[in-house]
């Protein structure tokens, strides 16, 4: 009862018995309680008295009086008062020896012990300094410093470090714990062993998937309609089917990775899928640091070109820049691909002299051998025969080679128009001028043989030859209207031309 009422102000008056009046039921119960009773609940009155002073205690403000006082009781701090107002110091006294290094440091003022300003803080008290020294939850640092134009005990930085660290509020709002030792992917020396996927958006309302490799940061940027878990294994399967399956394939935990589909679509083609911690992107860093890359550049690129158009400039430069940190400062393509891909500043070197000798001969022989295949050369002004195939059955028609575009290629002016032919789809036009000698195309095609196979023509390319006496003229000229043509030679011819047609080069 007195413990409650020391939270009210009251006016304590005497009043006689007799002028109670009636006494109430309580007052009567009590008295009839035990003996045992009364000092069961003494008791507990008394301990509770004794817990609510000392947390009373610890509330109130600590002063240099409470200083002295707890100084005094503390048999060790009382011996090392003493010595220092008598300048005696014991020798073997190994509690008091600590404190004898400090003497020139030490000094009194009202029974406080101070070292130098700082007044020396007993056991007792520590508990309720501290709480004093992290008021507004300073950090370690700035709780030292505090302490240190006030008070002293042995060990108090210890002790104010351990009071921060168990102070939930300050471990609530802590900062980032000190990073682990990094340690990086290891380093590969194949491409397409791990790679890494991302997203990167929304840009301009649309999701792009991105995928790097560890060993040569090749980039991969797909732009996604959508980006549920069917939509991204759709075009990982698209990749895949290109490049094959890679061995590891790590990932963020979206939606999309995180599903049974997507799980169950990496067992079945023995990937091994990684997943980086929850908010912690550094680990999926190849693919993180290169959506970073990308949405800056495009964004920067897609001012003046469209999105797709931006998108593909991007991964053209990108892949043919040079990599300082890729093995041999080589582009991205020379790693993965093992060649330089082609752009327009390739126009800039000069193009190197290709050696036109540096074929492969033996299988020209073979097909010559084997198709008793003939040279055959065309001037600009001859005139040739070349097959319509605008029609279903091809016809000859007449032309004239206007221009050779290689060493097979020939453009032929056909009725105005341009045709361009093989060399196995033209054969030489006999003219019918009377006045104009032509060989015929049998024996041209004849002396252009090869030994091996003249013998087996020689006869049917003499029935070739005119059958009728002409008339004395000059011996340069002879009249196509005399040469009279077996069917037989006819046929050949026809299918002879039919079969070059169909010759490639």
């Amino acid at each position: 009862m007195g413990t409650d009422s020391e939270n009210y102000d009251f006016t304590i008056e005497y009043r006689s018995t007799t002028n109670f009046g009636q006494a109430d039921a309580p007052s009567r119960l009590i008295a009839e309680q035990s003996t045992t009773g009364e000092v069961v609940v003494f008791a507990e009155v008394e301990k509770d008295s004794s817990a609510i002073f000392v947390n009373a205690l610890s509330l109130l403000p600590v002063d240099a009086k409470t200083i002295a006082e707890e100084t005094s009781k503390d048999p060790i701090l009382k011996e090392v008062l003493h010595s220092v107002q008598s300048g005696k110091w014991p020798n073997k006294s190994d509690a008091i020896s600590r404190f004898s290094s400090l003497k020139e440091s030490l000094s009194t003022q009202n029974g406080c012990l101070l070292i130098g300003d700082r007044i020396f803080i007993p056991d007792t008290l520590r508990s309720t300094v501290l709480p004093e020294l992290h008021d507004g939850h300073p950090g370690m640092t700035r709780m030292k410093m505090l302490a240190r134009n006030y008070a002293y005990w042995t060990n108090i930085n210890s002790d104010i470090e351990n009071f921060v660290r168990t102070c939930s509020r300050c471990q609530e709002t802590a900062k980032n714990p000190v990073k682990a030792a990094l340690h990086s992917w290891p380093l590969e020396d194949k491409p397409w062993i791990p790679i890494h996927a991302d997203f990167a958006g929304p840009m301009d309302g649309k999701m792009y998937l991105i995928i790097v490799l560890t060993y040569s940061k090749w980039p991969e940027i797909v732009e996604m309609s959508s980006t549920t878990t069917s939509c991204t294994i759709r075009e990982l399967r698209h990749l895949f089917a290109q490049f094959g399956n890679p061995q590891s394939l790590v990932t963020d935990n979206g939606t999309q990775f995180t599903s049974t589909e997507f799980d169950d679509f990496c067992s079945r083609n023995g990937i091994r899928h990684i997943k980086s911690p929850p908010l912690q992107p550094q680990s999926n860093g190849k693919a993180e640091h290169f959506v970073d890359t990308f949405k800056r550049s495009f964004k920067r690129m897609k001012e003046n070109s469209p999105a797709t158009e931006a998108l593909q400039k991007f991964l053209l430069n990108y892949r043919r820049t040079p990599c300082l940190s890729a093995p041999g400062a080589k582009s991205l393509a020379e790693l993965f691909l093992g060649r330089q891909i082609r752009t327009k500043l390739s126009l800039l070197k000069p193009s190197a002299i290709t050696n036109s000798n540096n074929r492969n001969r033996k299988m020209e022989e073979q097909y010559n051998r084997h198709h008793g295949a003939r040279q055959k050369n065309f001037n600009i002004g001859d005139s040739v025969c070349s097959k319509d195939y605008r029609s279903r059955a091809p016809k000859q028609a007449l032309g004239e080679v206007a221009q050779q575009c290689g060493n097979r290629l020939h453009d032929i002016s056909v009725d105005g128009q341009i045709w361009k032919r093989h060399a196995n789809q033209l054969r030489l036009r006999v003219s019918s001028n009377p006045n104009v000698t032509e060989t015929p195309t049998e024996l041209v095609e004849l002396l252009l043989l090869p030994m091996s196979r003249s013998a087996q023509v020689t006869e049917e390319a003499s029935s070739m030859l005119p059958t009728t006496t002409v008339e004395a003229r000059p011996p340069q000229s002879i009249d196509s209207s005399t040469t009279t043509t077996t069917p037989e030679s006819h046929a050949m011819e026809s299918a002879e031309s039919d079969h070059d047609a169909l010759q490639s080069d």
